[in-house]
């Protein structure tokens, strides 16, 4: 508690050489010290979160008032010696809580360690033995932090899987129908095309008006889809903490998609249509 007021804070067990073996940064004060015999279990380290939330802008050299954690934290005025900086914990989903880093030498349920990927199965090995000096009760169980992570975003995961799915079934069924107006427009054209190449219009010219009737059905779906997909895509996004902004290239780069796709589908009919012989289409029409 701060202040009679009542604040939850997630605290995670930590030694001298966890900040620097995770990589993270302190950004106010400093960190354990291992010669140190007041820092275990009786100073803490907090995140900026944890600042924010108690609402102090020094933080370093105050102390907090614990109650219901005297196994983890063995003062119950414990000091803040530092302060670092923000790092999702939890789901990567979920937003980063206040949070207490305590230097205590037990008992242990996960271990950090770093090491280079290249080594991997003689580092797993060798943790292995250790594990089994500390605590040989328990079996040695172990993560990447990848795989952390992936199994945090297993919804988000399934969720990409079967839009994936849609989206292609959604562009086969786009593809079947241009394909199908493609030929029925060169059919309801061919008369049209016919005078138009006696005139003495080029074989790509009459390509280009194929096209271009094409290209605006395109340009008023992407009109239609667009904001629809910038709404649900931004409310989505939305619901993650840590999250990155669409740009307008993802939305230049689907409409040329689509706008390819569209001509590709419709050249096959009208490239039929424009190289018929005139004489022999206007005799049948």
């Amino acid at each position: 508690s701060v202040n009679d007021r009542e604040i939850a804070f997630r605290i995670m067990h930590a030694d001298p050489w966890f900040i620097e073996t995770a990589g993270f940064r302190i950004s106010d004060g400093r960190n354990f010290d291992e010669g140190s015999e007041a820092d275990k279990g009786k100073r803490v380290i907090i995140n900026q979160e944890a600042a924010r939330a108690i609402g102090w802008d020094q933080p370093v050299g105050k102390k907090l008032t614990c109650s219901g954690n005297g196994w983890v934290i063995k003062q119950p005025n414990p000091e803040i010696i530092g302060v670092i900086e923000d790092f999702p914990f939890d789901k990567w989903n979920e937003p980063v809580r206040p949070l207490i880093l305590v230097w205590n030498e037990g008992p242990f349920q996960w271990v950090s360690v770093k090491y280079d990927p290249r080594n991997e199965k003689d580092v797993i090995e060798a943790v292995s033995k250790v594990w089994q000096n500390w605590e040989p009760d328990l079996p040695f169980e172990y993560k990447r932090i990848g795989q952390m992570q992936a199994e945090s975003l297993q919804t988000e995961a399934r969720l990409r899987e079967v839009l994936l799915w849609l989206t292609v079934v959604a562009i086969f069924l786009a593809i079947l129908g241009q394909f199908g107006m493609s030929g029925y427009e060169a059919r309801r054209r061919r008369k049209e095309m016919a005078i138009r190449k006696v005139s003495g219009a080029g074989e790509w010219l009459l390509m280009g008006l194929i096209y271009k009737g094409f290209s605006r059905w395109v340009l008023l779906a992407a009109m239609i889809a667009l904001p629809v997909a910038e709404i649900f895509g931004r409310r989505w996004l939305g619901s993650f903490p840590y999250r990155t902004e669409v740009g307008a290239e993802p939305i230049i780069f689907s409409v040329g998609i689509a706008w390819f796709v569209c001509l590709l589908t419709v050249s096959y009919h009208g490239w039929i249509a424009v190289t018929a012989d005139p004489a022999e289409v206007l005799r049948r029409e």
